[in-house]
């Protein structure tokens, strides 16, 4: 049986959420093709989050708000691979918001 969060894959959206990244978008095209994410750290905790996404039926959820989204990358992660479900994202932070 194949892992219900197996369709959340992380790192998609780094190269339009990041500002470093969206400095220097050629760099940042190139690091998301040879590894499939452009942050470590970002990577590691998403790792996490899918696991903690395995101890509850995903599958099912409806609607999803995301309270701090930040740069947005779990909304847009669970947005893209949960299509059956509405993600509502907030943030206060401005820079962020755009």
């Amino acid at each position: 049986m194949e892992k219900q969060t197996s369709a959340l894959k992380f790192g998609n959206f780094q190269t339009y959420t990041s500002p470093r990244l969206k400095k220097r978008p050629k760099l940042a095209k190139l690091i998301h093709n040879v590894f499939g994410y452009t942050n470590v750290g970002s990577f590691a905790r998403a790792r996490i989050f899918r696991g903690l996404l395995e101890e509850v039926p995903s599958q099912n959820f409806k609607r999803v708000l995301d309270i701090g989204c930040g740069w947005g990358e779990y909304s847009f992660m669970m947005a893209k691979g949960l299509p059956h479900t509405t993600v509502t994202a907030l943030e206060v932070d401005p820079p962020k918001i755009q």
